[in-house]
């Protein structure tokens, strides 16, 4: 039996997704609990439909941040971290650390899925790191300056 969720049921399905089941799964579990209906044609047509429009609206998104990386190629922001007199940070700088960096130093809004770390962060001093979207990678520079001591 088809049904199309209403809601997200972990493991099983997200809201608005159709899916196939058992008869009887369907009849005594997901349907009389309201977490799924039965799916009609029409239902399949309007879910084809939204699935193409997010398709569509990801491929831009990648296209338009394709293009922001290629611009911002060779980028320096400064990431302030404790460290010791050595310079070994107490703890490594992470990706969300380096996109929220570029959003306030450069205005420019990355997730920290696109930044690449090929190996951890975990001294001061400058390290190349690299943002991906798409088919585009591009370096950056990243610079960890050391902030003395635990406050």
């Amino acid at each position: 039996m088809r049904v199309v969720f209403l809601q997200d049921v972990p493991r099983v399905g997200k809201k608005g997704e159709v899916r196939e089941f058992a008869d009887g799964y369907a009849q005594n579990y997901l349907i009389p609990r309201g977490l799924a209906r039965f799916a009609s044609a029409s239902d399949e047509q309007v879910i084809r439909a939204s699935a193409r429009r997010k398709e569509a609206a990801h491929h831009t998104h990648t296209r338009e941040l394709e293009a922001i990386l290629r611009r911002i190629a060779g980028t320096e922001v400064v990431v302030a971290e404790q460290a010791n007199e050595q310079g070994h940070l107490f703890a490594q700088v992470h990706e969300a650390a380096i996109a929220a960096a570029l959003k306030n130093q450069r205005d420019i809004v990355v997730s920290p899925e696109h930044v690449v770390l090929d190996r951890p962060i975990k001294e001061a001093g400058a390290h190349v790191v690299h943002l991906i979207a798409g088919r585009v990678r591009v370096p950056i520079t990243v610079t960890v300056a050391a902030k003395e001591g635990r406050s």
